[in-house]
């Protein structure tokens, strides 16, 4: 096969190729798609659900401020619409966060488009990668849309664990180590919601488990909104490094350690702390340019790999009953170390906001800690029971490449025509 066996832009055949990946997927772990003609439908049908999910998420009260945030969202998806297997809700913060990153991504690599083809593969686990399109120029990232619920709930679960001092102009946060455990002594709610996240994922990669989860208090609202932003932008800025540094990536086998040569793990280990970088870089410069000074803006990426890292070793608690830590992977070091090669970086590139950005990773890496402390109980007690994780539901983004070799060609429309009509048949089921 080569590439003059299809027809078409190499972006349109890398989008056909995205939509076979989502379909093969949703073919064996969804009933079927919801396109946005679908959602919207649905939302005219339940007219107050979308109010009541924003009601959640932004803990706003007014109508007027639950009506901006839902007519934000319609908007938005009818400016840039999803494609057929995409999950609208996915696909529209990821659309936001590559729109953000995009004008602040392009100095880093003059000439060239950054903005890949991107999508939403509606899987388990915690997982973001970028891939070459066969027989294309194009690259592909593929996020699971558990990223962003993790990262929505860490933010709310670490702005919560703060120590606010409110007067009647201003509100400061405390993340002093020593004034936050004091606080999650007083606060046994926050632990456990932490705890609910870590045993959700450990067990089913997904956060069914976790429960809905509302600040306790407003003053958090502008910690949480910080954070959040900060992991997305780290995660999908990983990513933008891949492209920008041109990486040769390759879907790579999950094999062990031993399976591939020092040298070949070097290299991989390499291109992943240098894309960790933009992960760190493409953040603080749009952080720069929105006027933030003294924020929390470069510390996503280490809260996101330390997550990571805890939800691993909760499965391997559950799994054995301990606590060991992972060597890292081929293709991708110990999450550790990148965060140490991370947190050497903030200094330097954030300049005068060096000192205060490397305090803030220190205060929340340890908030982290004391807040993972207390789960170890939970899980222990749970493998003692008999809990494991949920291994046949853990799918991986490989697996799911693996299934779709080489795009079909999108000329024909006959890949196009077969999924359709796959599609009329689950709906009549």
């Amino acid at each position: 096969m080569s590439r003059n066996d299809w027809t078409g832009s190499d972006r349109e055949v890398a989008q056909d190729y995205l939509a076979q990946l989502q379909q093969h997927h949703l073919v064996y772990e969804v009933d079927r798609a919801t396109t946005l003609e679908e959602h919207e439908e649905w939302h005219k049908t339940h007219p107050t659900r979308l109010h009541d999910i924003a009601r959640s998420l932004y803990e706003e009260t007014s109508d007027a401020s639950i009506g901006a945030v839902v007519s934000m969202y319609q908007e938005h998806l009818r400016a840039a619409p999803p494609g057929e297997f995409h999950s609208p809700h996915g696909y529209s913060i990821l659309e936001s966060i590559c729109s953000r990153l995009d004008s602040v991504a392009e100095p880093f690599a003059p000439g060239a488009s950054v903005r890949p083809v991107f999508g939403i593969v509606p899987i388990g686990d915690l997982q973001a990668m970028t891939m070459r399109v066969p027989f294309t120029s194009e690259r592909l990232v593929l996020v699971s849309e558990q990223v962003f619920w993790l990262a929505n709930y860490i933010s709310k679960i670490l702005a919560d664990s703060l120590v606010y001092e409110v007067t009647p102009t201003t509100t400061r946060a405390h993340h002093e180590p020593g004034r936050v455990e004091s606080n999650l002594n007083e606060l046994p709610t926050v632990s456990a919601a932490f705890a609910r996240v870590i045993v959700s994922y450990a067990l089913t990669g997904r956060s069914l488990l976790a429960g809905s989860y509302l600040l306790r208090t407003p003053h958090a609202r502008d910690v949480r909104d910080e954070l959040l932003e900060a992991i997305e932008l780290a995660v999908i800025g990983h990513e933008y490094g891949h492209i920008i540094l041109d990486h040769s990536i390759e879907k790579v086998s999950c094999g062990k350690l031993g399976e591939v040569s020092f040298e070949e793990v070097q290299y991989r280990h390499g291109e992943e702390y240098a894309a960790d970088q933009y992960g760190l870089i493409l953040p603080v410069v749009y952080g720069r340019r929105e006027g933030r000074t003294q924020s929390a803006i470069g510390v996503g990426l280490p809260i996101f790999l330390r997550m990571a890292d805890y939800i691993d070793r909760a499965r391997r608690i559950l799994a054995t009953g301990t606590d060991e830590r992972s060597l890292g992977s081929n293709s991708h070091p110990e999450s550790t170390d990148r965060i140490l090669a991370i947190r050497s970086s903030l200094g330097p590139l954030l300049e005068e906001d060096g000192e205060y950005s490397v305090q803030a990773h220190d205060d929340y890496s340890a908030i982290l800690e004391m807040l993972w402390k207390r789960t170890m109980p939970v899980l222990m007690a749970l493998h003692k029971d008999g809990v494991r994780p949920v291994l046949d539901r853990l799918v991986r983004i490989g697996t799911v490449v693996e299934g779709v070799r080489k795009p079909s060609a999108p000329g024909t429309g006959a890949e196009r025509n077969r999924r359709k009509a796959l599609r009329k048949a689950r709906r009549r089921k």
